[in-house]
């Protein structure tokens, strides 16, 4: 009985391992047309795996979103910014209708007389007496807000180390500054007719 048992399994056995063998090179051992691998793998890329859904476990709190609510439109606010310092001092030009405010020429004013320890009040009355307070003031031989000659500016600039270029004399910051230096070191001889006594 046993060895029926071993011979049935050899042979079962072997009978089984060549019809795999022969179904997996498309051979059909029972007469059949012989298989399509191509047609085989089609069906099998047609099957749809099935669709697992899962169920929430938690539930979801609602998330409270404030919103803004629209304001009033701001309107745009001008600040004025302090004077910068005398050495930040931008050289203003008056030449070619730039001009300069009277209010500017005031706080040159106030910024050289402090320099050069000259009362800004003797400064202000020669621009005055002079040009009107006009930077672009010019008669035949003179020019700006201290009407400078040629000679006397140069003069003066060269004493302050500082350019000489007669046009400077229509700059309102240069003007004043060497007006402020002249007076310092002695110089009211060069406004006869308007330096206060």
């Amino acid at each position: 009985m046993f060895r029926r048992i071993v011979l049935f399994l050899a042979f079962g056995g072997g009978f089984g391992v060549g019809f795999l063998g022969f179904g997996f090179l498309g051979i059909d051992i029972f007469g059949k047309e012989p298989l399509n691998i191509e047609k085989t793998k089609k069906s099998l890329a047609q099957k749809k795996e099935p669709t697992i859904i899962l169920a929430p476990t938690t539930s979801l709190t609602p998330t409270l979103i404030p919103t803004l609510k629209p304001t009033e439109a701001l309107s745009p606010t001008l600040e004025i910014l302090p004077t910068a310092t005398l050495a930040q001092t931008p050289i203003l030009e008056e030449k070619n209708g730039t001009g300069v405010s009277s209010e500017q020429i005031n706080s040159l004013l106030d910024q050289y007389a402090t320099l050069y320890g000259v009362d800004v009040n003797v400064l202000r009355h020669l621009a005055i007496c002079e040009s009107g307070m006009d930077p672009t003031a010019e008669t035949e031989y003179y020019a700006g807000l201290y009407q400078f000659s040629e000679y006397t500016w140069r003069h003066y600039r060269e004493l302050l180390g500082e350019d000489i270029k007669p046009e400077l004399r229509f700059n309102a910051e240069e003007a004043v500054k060497t007006a402020a230096y002249a007076i310092s070191v002695g110089g009211e001889h060069n406004w006869p007719n308007c330096y206060p006594e």
